[in-house]
């Protein structure tokens, strides 16, 4: 079996180069334009690990693939060691249909409110932080390998449990700030991990700051979420594509970053804004503006 390869492309032509080149593209979006191969792996065409599930294997004589650089996507991970052939889909401890289902749901905004209450949301809290430590997206895929074998790493998924209701605990003792019905602005000494991407604790606010059904947290927060660490981070979060096409249109959070201050503002997805160097009161306004955008796009 060759040596499975994932390559990061930081633009849709150099991911085209990669696809011509026999890599499989993953998720390669850039700017509302996504990258299709054969298998045609996009969100588009419905949960991404739930269509890998379709041809297990399929690339296991040619596993090389090619996602936006970037990336440190759960579903991605996961999608490339399915089509690879790298995990057993019948499961041995886990139900593979049962984790890709999760995934899909987590990384769409619609997850269910604590993670710890079924065996796959565990496997996917481990693998959260067994990768916190990859530097590339291949070492990141690997991590799945032990959670679905048939030795999996017992204490890394109790340390996981633990510190995901340790995080849901503290998470929900911060403040939160309505900006308007869509943007909500919370506040408090927040871990943030940087994977490649920007993670941190944005989406238990989403899973339990209403915790009784997704309507009420729509409904009483809104599907915009600014969090403001005391150290000077900024993580802008919009809930799921749905609502980024929704709120902000076509060109998605491109305008928006352009106009928030101060500089430095960067998108570590389609769905993320970060900014490492910003006061509260600069936060703020930036949550009045995209609130406005908000505004302004849905009338």
């Amino acid at each position: 079996m060759p040596d499975m390869q994932v390559s990061q492309a930081r633009n849709k032509r150099s991911a085209e180069r990669r696809q011509e080149e026999g890599f499989e593209p993953i998720e390669c979006r850039y700017d509302q334009r996504v990258v299709l191969g054969p298998l045609q792996m996009s969100r588009d065409r419905g949960g991404l690990v739930q269509r890998s599930l379709q041809f297990p294997g399929s690339r296991a004589d040619a596993p090389f693939f090619v996602v936006r650089d970037g990336t440190f996507d759960p579903d991605v991970a996961l999608a490339i060691e399915i089509l690879a052939g790298r995990v057993n889909v019948a499961g041995v401890w886990t139900s593979v249909p049962a984790l890709a289902k999760l995934i899909d749901a987590v990384v769409a905004g619609r997850g269910p409110a604590d993670l710890t209450d079924t065996d796959a949301g565990c496997v996917l809290l481990a693998w959260q932080l067994a990768a916190r430590g990859a530097r590339r997206m291949l070492q990141a895929c690997r991590c799945f390998e032990p959670l679905l074998g048939p030795e999996r790493p017992a204490d890394l998924i109790e340390a996981a449990i633990a510190e995901e209701k340790s995080r849901v605990g503290a998470a929900l003792d911060h403040p939160h700030e309505q900006i308007s019905g869509h943007v909500a602005l919370v506040r408090g000494n927040l871990r943030t991990v940087m994977v490649g991407a920007a993670l941190g604790n944005y989406d238990i606010w989403f899973r339990t700051l209403a915790p009784y059904d997704y309507g009420a947290w729509f409904r009483d927060l809104g599907p915009v979420i600014v969090v403001y660490e005391p150290c000077g981070a900024v993580l802008l979060v919009v809930q799921s594509p749905d609502h980024l096409g929704t709120l902000f249109g076509e060109g998605g959070l491109e305008p928006v970053a352009s106009e928030l201050k101060p500089d430095g503002w960067q998108s570590t997805s389609p769905l993320t804004l970060i900014n490492l160097s910003v006061s509260y009161n600069e936060a703020l306004a930036a949550a009045k503006l995209v609130a406005d955008r908000i505004a302004a796009h849905v009338g």
